[in-house]
């Protein structure tokens, strides 16, 4: 918290005031982070687009900061305040990634009504599965 005051240039009691403590301001980072981390791409067709969001996922999820907000996303042992905002990032999360699964029902390419937040759950879930449970190689045959 004392680092995050000193790049912002504030005391940290304005940090502590904020936030309060350091999970509160890891769920603020996460929500800020929503299509940041790994851009939503616009190929044309759904397996382009699958393999380039993937692809980045992966690539942010091997970094030090995709794997402390990967584990910190998926965490649910806490207080009700910071599963709630939890919740909120994963909601925006699965909508902001879902974009794609409603591109390619919009261009014929799946079913129209396929229900975009669990197909997202469903191609991403591996990733994490690698990065947070097993604790494999999220190297880039896995991810292909």
């Amino acid at each position: 918290m004392a680092d995050v005051a000193e790049r912002a240039g504030v005391h940290p009691t304005s940090i502590y005031r904020r936030w309060g403590d350091r999970d509160r301001l890891l769920i603020d980072a996460l929500l800020s982070q929503i299509g940041e981390a790994a851009p939503l791409p616009d190929t044309g067709t759904l397996e382009a687009d699958l393999r380039a969001f993937l692809r980045s996922s992966a690539d942010f999820m091997r970094t030090p900061q995709g794997q402390m907000l990967a584990r910190m996303a998926a965490s649910i042992d806490d207080a009700s305040e910071l599963r709630e905002a939890r919740g909120e990032y994963w909601r925006l999360a699965l909508a902001n990634a879902g974009r794609i699964f409603e591109r390619a029902a919009a261009r014929g390419e799946i079913p129209p009504g396929t229900d975009p937040a669990t197909a997202v759950e469903v191609v991403a879930g591996p990733l994490y599965m690698r990065a947070l449970v097993t604790g494999e190689e999220l190297d880039d045959a896995f991810v292909e």
